[in-house]
């Protein structure tokens, strides 16, 4: 069951928290699990190195016949002792030298791993600014004039993400900053329509421009106060929702629209345009602007790279 979290606006199917964050990397974490690997690196290094020392220590004292003068007599036992364990005192640290290798390897690969998740973070952090950015500079121009000066959690723009698993959009960046928090996820099907949620999900299934309603269509049903049952089944089949979602969460968007955004010639996410009003997406915009979905997915490809 889908329930509406108190810092996020209930504006549209857009806003379901995901407590599933698989796959996210929290920049603090990363951080902390590379100074770990910096610690152990640092301390295999070190056993290393005193290991081999006393191999050449020991190796030194066994060729010694003699027991020199400056030597401890109540320890002239122990150049005996040296040479009759010779073979363990100089093999010994080789072998454990090679197992510590073995480890600071493991070490060396997770420091590597820990690296490439760090420059991600980075690399996704900054995207999603550039794209908060850019989304509420470009805000006015995809509503009608009237609407552009109404509040901007009732008339936004976001952008979503497939997942590296490729099973969900997730946001990268919103127009608005009092939803700009919010965790929401759609699930994605390349293969079968009827496992895609929402209209952002449809629309990375179709590869193609979605309108909710659609020309001719009549508006979407005012669900954010007492809906009825029809209403509510109307909702959801329209926008590709469940009936207990519509019930739960109580959209206020009356007006959807979806782009499919591609970077490098793949898919790589959606932007969602939605409204209160029931025209607020209207197709005439939209069509006009659809030079804007090309220029997103320049700016990701550029801004994704290393």
């Amino acid at each position: 069951m889908v329930k509406a979290c108190p810092d996020v606006h209930p504006l549209d199917p857009l806003d379901r928290r995901n407590s599933d964050r698989r796959g996210g990397i929290q920049a603090g974490g990363s951080v902390c699990m590379g100074s770990a690997v910096v610690t152990m690196r640092t301390v295999l290094r070190a056993i290393k190195g005193a290991l081999l020392l006393s191999a050449g220590f020991f190796a030194g004292i066994a060729k010694v016949s003699v027991v020199p003068s400056w030597w401890p007599p109540n320890r002239a036992d122990f150049f005996p002792w040296v040479a009759g364990n010779q073979f363990w005192l100089l093999t010994g640290p080789p072998v454990v030298v090679v197992f510590v290798q073995w480890l600071e390897k493991g070490f060396d690969d997770r420091a590597a791993r820990v690296r490439s998740a760090c420059l991600e973070h980075e690399r996704t952090e900054r995207l999603r600014v550039l794209l908060g950015a850019l989304l509420a500079r470009m805000r006015p121009e995809f509503f009608p004039k009237h609407l552009r000066d109404e509040s901007e959690v009732h008339h936004r723009l976001t952008v979503f993400r497939a997942s590296a698993d490729g099973t969900r959009l997730e946001i990268v960046a919103r127009s608005s900053s009092a939803t700009s928090g919010s965790r929401t996820t759609w699930t994605i099907h390349n293969d079968v329509l009827d496992r895609c949620e929402g209209v952002a999900g449809v629309a990375w299934h179709l590869n193609m421009l979605i309108q909710v309603p659609g020309k001719g269509e009549a508006p979407l049903p005012d669900v954010s106060t007492s809906p009825s049952d029809d209403d509510v089944r109307e909702y959801a089949r329209r926008t590709w929702v469940s009936d207990a979602q519509v019930r739960t969460i109580r959209w206020k968007a009356r007006s959807y629209a979806a782009i499919v955004l591609r970077s490098s010639g793949r898919k790589w996410g959606v932007l969602v345009l939605d409204s209160t009003d029931p025209h607020g997406t209207i197709g005439t915009i939209i069509k006009g602007r659809l030079f804007t979905a090309d220029m997103l997915g320049d700016i990701i490809q550029a801004w994704s790279e290393p």
